[in-house]
């Protein structure tokens, strides 16, 4: 369907290889929300944003009828937007849901004409309506409805719409006792209510509740309210209801008996103790004093209480709670409990402890590193001069000086070559290059720039990598970071400067663009704007047809891991020919808390990526892009050029601060194997690294100040609002 303002349909027979097109009678150019073909193949149904539902002959698509929308918003007609439709499986009946008011209609599809109404429902608040996707034998319909899956008895018709009901913010109040006998109210409220309504039962759970009614409100709309039965099991429950006009509703887990953890997260820290913690879940209260938090059986002091409303992103409706961690050993998985006026909720096994950090202050403006596995050393990059670092040692070695630096001078990404024989770094203050040997570093050399695209001042290098052979390959932008970015080679041998192309974005974020070697030297990687792309180093040809596109044009995160089997953009993971394999994907209270800086990184075989955060590290897992551990530190990484380095066949981070830098080792983070085995695909089936199947994913926002992104719909969004 072209939903532009031609409105034209295609039916496209893959045998033959001909389309036939068509269109709707007034051809408004509205957008296509389904298309439901009948079981014989023959028709097809389309509903539309403006142009109501029509019928087609699928062979012709010459439109056969139509069910035109009304003349003006009713709140119970149809098909006023339908958000969704299904065809029960004889064909005989077209069911179609209102997208605001959430009301269902039945249609005959031969004389398409309304038959009845479908009892329904609407969950969260903005209300959300089901999306009508599937139906079987019996008439039972299933779709997705704010953060779940909803079921409809589409064998249930009304001759009359009946009452809809919707859950507002959960039940007040959201916990109660196991004894039973809280008193609930405000938690499910009736949509224009028909004249016949009366209750027939209210369910807290699977038990009937005490003294359950439905009574009127001063703001027109009846709520329920009942008394809750006792209970022999504790955690959050639905609250449901049944109507004598046919009408029934859901307030999914708007209350707790007790409280109720959902999940801990962070659900890691290192062993010293005092970083803040977070557990989502019900029933908490409003009060911290009534709290109380144990991890590993010692205190954990409750610091803020969040109740928060149910609103996108969040789930319905949910507690969640601040701590500060305490002590514990590297190694231990401990118990996590919270406990309150209405009962106790563990979570077995649910934090860990890793090593503490190690830091090492040292007097410097440091923006990105390396670790030389070769010589066991790490190299950062400073205002003026190479920062080096000996771990054996546990100290800083004397810097690495260079010729012609000056005030303006301002290093910042740093590369060496797969033999270890060069170290180039960037000058983006004072547009150059300097390339060295890291065993004579006196004999460094620097490279000029040149004028930008229109001669009016000097390009500024970013992100570099330098080959074996001492060909260096970098982005560029001017000094003010406005100017359109380029792409460049550096023969250092002679000096000469080689335009490799002019690439997409203009802007503040061309100064963390990334520049990445392969670990054979084979292939360059590069991102700019949200853009990864990668290069034949044989060649200098630019694989177009890998390119991976975004939503948002200014992420540059870029990462391989040493074995080169993975390459990481922006949270996407990708095969070495840039292939997408998985996208990482929180859950959304995951996000709640953290907000994110630049500078993600692989492990040695790809399987886990490192996601700095200003007071931890998330460790996402590639086969399935969810998170493994959200890693609590005592020190927050620095909003630099690139903050994190990974120590090659290690489980050991450095990170750049703002006073130095701190190692972090998580190798006592159990890591479970199905995580650290090749991509799989849906099948469990081994996924080949030469080819695969490019795909538009968006990613997130240019800041290295960031919100780690959920997932909203069908785009991430990097920024969120904290709870409050």
């Amino acid at each position: 369907m072209d939903s532009g303002s031609s409105a034209r349909i295609c039916s496209y027979d893959p045998v033959a290889k001909v389309a036939t097109y068509g269109s709707l009678p007034t051809p408004s150019g509205s957008g296509v929300r389904s298309i439901v073909p009948t079981p014989d193949g023959k028709r097809f149904f389309l509903t539309s944003d403006e142009d109501g539902v029509g019928v087609f002959d699928a062979k012709t698509v010459k439109m056969l009828g139509q069910i035109p929308p009304p003349n003006s918003y009713v709140a119970d007609t149809l098909p006023n937007v339908a958000a969704g439709a299904v065809m029960s499986l004889d064909g005989k009946t077209l069911y179609l849901i209102e997208q605001t008011t959430g009301v269902i209609g039945a249609y005959d599809t031969t004389r398409l004409v309304q038959t009845g109404w479908v009892p329904s429902f609407l969950v969260d608040d903005p209300l959300t309506t089901i999306i009508l996707s599937a139906i079987d034998e019996t008439g039972l319909i299933v779709g997705p409805t704010g953060h779940g899956v909803a079921f409809i008895d589409g064998s249930s018709v009304k001759a009359k719409n009946p009452t809809t009901i919707y859950g507002d913010a959960g039940a007040e109040p959201r916990s109660g006792p196991l004894t039973g006998g809280t008193e609930l109210t405000d938690f499910l409220f009736g949509w224009d209510p028909t004249p016949n309504m009366a209750l027939s039962q209210l369910y807290v759970g699977n038990h009937p509740g005490a003294d359950a009614s439905f009574v009127a409100t001063g703001y027109g709309q009846p709520t329920a309210q009942v008394t809750t039965p006792p209970s022999s099991i504790s955690g959050a429950v639905d609250l449901s209801i049944e109507l004598s006009d046919g009408g029934a509703g859901v307030a999914p887990e708007a209350f707790s008996y007790g409280p109720t953890i959902l999940e801990v997260v962070p659900n890691a820290a290192t062993e010293e103790g005092g970083q803040t913690g977070a557990i989502i879940g019900y029933g908490f209260g409003n009060t911290t004093s009534e709290i109380q938090v144990t991890v590993g059986g010692r205190p954990a002091p409750v610091t803020v209480v969040h109740n928060l409303p149910p609103i996108v992103p969040y789930p319905f409706p949910a507690n969640a709670l601040q701590f500060t961690i305490p002590p514990g050993t590297a190694g231990t998985a401990v118990d996590v409990t919270v406990t309150t006026p209405s009962g106790t909720a563990a979570a077995a096994g649910a934090f860990h402890y890793s090593a503490a950090v190690e830091s090492y202050p040292v007097n410097a403006n440091l923006q990105a590193g390396i670790y030389d596995a070769r010589r066991n050393l790490y190299y950062f990059a400073d205002q003026a001069k190479i920062q080096v670092f000996s771990k054996s040692a546990g100290k800083w070695l004397a810097p690495i000086t260079l010729p012609k630096v000056g005030s303006k001078t301002q290093l910042l990404a740093i590369s060496e070559s797969p033999d270890g024989t060069k170290l180039a770094v960037s000058d983006f203050g004072d547009q150059c290059i300097y390339v060295l040997n890291p065993d004579r570093p006196a004999g460094a050399k620097s490279y000029p720039m040149p004028v930008d695209w229109s001669n009016i001042s000097l390009l500024a290098p970013s992100g570099l990598a330098i080959t074996d052979a001492g060909v260096v390959y970098f982005m560029t932008a001017d000094i003010g970071g406005t100017g359109t970015p380029a792409f460049h080679r550096l023969n250092t041998a002679t000096g000469s400067i080689v335009d490799l192309g002019m690439l997409y974005s203009g802007g503040p974020a061309d100064k963390f663009a990334r520049v990445l070697l392969s670990p054979d030297g084979s292939k360059l990687y590069g991102n700019d704007g949200g853009w990864a792309f990668w290069l034949d180093t044989s060649n200098d040809q630019i694989s177009n047809s890998s390119w991976i596109s975004s939503w948002d044009y200014s992420d540059m995160d870029l990462a391989v891991s040493a074995d080169g089997s993975t390459v990481d953009n922006g949270g996407i993971f990708a095969d070495p020919s840039l292939n997408p394999e998985m996208e990482t994907d929180y859950v959304d209270w995951e996000t709640w808390f953290p907000s994110a800086v630049i500078g993600q990184k692989l492990n040695q075989d790809g399987s886990v990526l490192f996601q700095p955060l200003t007071d931890g590290i998330d460790l996402m897992a590639r086969n399935t892009g969810h998170l493994l551990y959200r890693v609590q530190i005592p020190v927050s990484p620095a909003d630099v050029y690139d903050s994190l380095v990974v120590a090659e066949g290690k489980d050991t981070l450095a990170v750049i601060t703002s006073g130095g830098v701190s190692l972090v080792d998580l190798s006592s983070l159990p890591i479970p194997t199905q995580d650290t085995l090749p991509f799989m695909d849906a099948t469990h089936t081994e996924v080949g690294r030469s080819t695969g199947t490019r795909i538009a994913a968006p990613i997130k926002g240019p800041s290295s100040n960031r919100f780690v992104r959920p997932r909203v719909g069908p785009q991430l969004k990097r920024q969120v609002a904290h709870p409050s």
